[in-house]
């Protein structure tokens, strides 16, 4: 399920709070994760051409649907996926789910509680009342009468049963931005949300840890800030003191990013306070997996303080040797050790001297470079050139805007959406009809 919330995440990316309409009474009042959409402010960017793709109708007809009013996306806390839109005439939405049943699209479901549903594409179920829009799913054909029953109590909720007066709810309606999202975190993929994640402890109950994001497009890129917080307050006060270590980010590395890569996550830090956050994050000590049993990456680490970027040619991929990394230093003490670590190698492998304070790694499948500079600076990378390269700038960088949007900033992830489009041909099914002029995401933490 965790992978169908990544693609809704991934949508609100792609589309890129208070209305007191009845129509939001329908949304689950115990959900994980919700987002609100702001079409008004949006230029356009979600129109009758977001719902010609959602309904799989290629003319410009009358949906029946207000889109002057917010759309809300949510994952229930039965896992399904939401979207719940405002009705304004419900015979005119009807006309068009008949037609996709024409078109053999949908089929029409029985009446649940006096509502009509349809079940789109197979596992999407529609229903809907005079005032609210419920898309849910994806959903087996055994669960999909349970499930609409669900969703017919869901419209007939008011403000006493539906989300409203929620925490979730009012922690949104508190953002003032044309998109915002609050969730759970353990609702989030790892690796959409990693910035954000840094400074948990491995041992939090996630159902405590919530995330609230506001998201601003400009242009090509969609600017995404986020706040890690508990309604708990011990919590929160510990996940405030983990925060505290990071520092702005000055402009060292941000010509480190080339602009073909997937991913730059950029901080500035100590790395004797980092190193534990590293541990306890599971998606950055995945990208540790298999380093550190040849080359001490913990002591490299802890040596780091100042300026650092890790940069990913896929987000998909794991392991410290298929990134390059570049870092200030406080001191590289560690190099004494590396003698120690040519001896403990594998059989099979084998690190070598291929400059000064420069080695190479090698084993039948890898081969991965690092090297430390006069100046006390750390860099690394599968291709020596390139990891070089991280020190001054690479050829190609990403664009100047985006630096801007990095440096000042304490903890920052970029994704630069064509490069991971190009490798998830599933996500990029989803989100094409969305994406539209949408290039690069900018996550940073407040």
């Amino acid at each position: 399920m965790k992978k169908f919330t990544g693609y809704i995440f991934a949508v609100v990316i792609a589309l890129s709070s208070c209305t007191h309409s009845d129509y939001i009474n329908a949304i689950p009042h115990n959900c994980n994760a919700l987002i609100a959409v702001d079409t008004k402010e949006l230029k356009g960017l979600i129109g009758k051409d977001f719902l010609s793709s959602l309904f799989s109708i290629d003319d410009k007809t009358d949906y029946g649907l207000d889109l002057s009013e917010k759309i809300y996306l949510f994952e229930a806390a039965d896992g399904n996926v939401g979207l719940c839109a405002k009705v304004t005439n419900e015979n005119d939405l009807e006309k068009v789910l008949d037609r996709l049943v024409e078109q053999d699209i949908a089929v029409k479901s029985r009446k649940r509680r006096g509502k009509n549903f349809f079940v789109l594409k197979d596992s999407w179920l529609i229903g809907y009342s005079s005032e609210a829009l419920l898309i849910m799913g994806p959903v087996t054909a055994e669960a999909q009468g349970t499930v609409q029953n669900r969703m017919a109590k869901y419209l007939d909720a008011d403000d006493e049963t539906g989300v409203k007066g929620t925490p979730i709810y009012e922690k949104l309606i508190s953002i003032n931005a044309p998109m915002a999202l609050v969730t759970r975190i353990g609702a989030i993929p790892e690796k959409f949300a990693l910035p954000f994640t840094m400074g948990i402890p491995k041992d939090a109950d996630l159902n405590h840890i919530l995330l609230a994001i506001q998201m601003q497009l400009d242009d090509d890129v969609l600017r995404i800030e986020g706040e890690i917080f508990s309604f708990h307050k011990n919590i929160d006060k510990e996940l405030k003191k983990a925060y505290s270590i990071y520092r702005p980010i000055k402009n060292r590395y941000l010509k480190a990013m080339p602009a073909t890569a997937s991913v730059g996550l950029f901080m500035n830090v100590n790395g004797k306070d980092l190193i534990k956050q590293i541990h306890d994050n599971r998606s950055l000590s995945m990208l540790l997996a298999g380093a550190n049993t040849v080359i001490d990456m913990d002591n490299i680490l802890k040596s780091v303080d100042g300026d650092m970027a890790f940069i990913l040619p896929s987000l998909w991929e794991e392991g410290m040797f298929k990134m390059s990394m570049v870092a200030d230093l406080a001191t590289a003490n560690w190099l004494k050790d590396v003698e120690y670590w040519k001896k403990s190698c594998p059989s099979d492998a084998q690190i070598e001297n291929v400059g000064p304070q420069v080695y190479a790694y090698h084993d039948k499948n890898t081969t991965f470079y690092f090297g430390v500079t006069p100046d006390l600076r750390f860099y690394s990378g599968p291709v020596l050139q390139n990891a070089k390269a991280t020190l001054h700038g690479v050829n190609n960088p990403i664009a100047p805007k985006i630096q801007n949007e990095i440096q000042g900033k304490k903890l920052v992830m970029v994704l630069q959406l064509s490069s991971l489009m190009s490798q998830e041909k599933d996500i990029s099914l989803l989100l094409n009809p969305f994406l539209g002029n949408l290039k690069t995401v900018v996550y940073s933490v407040k």
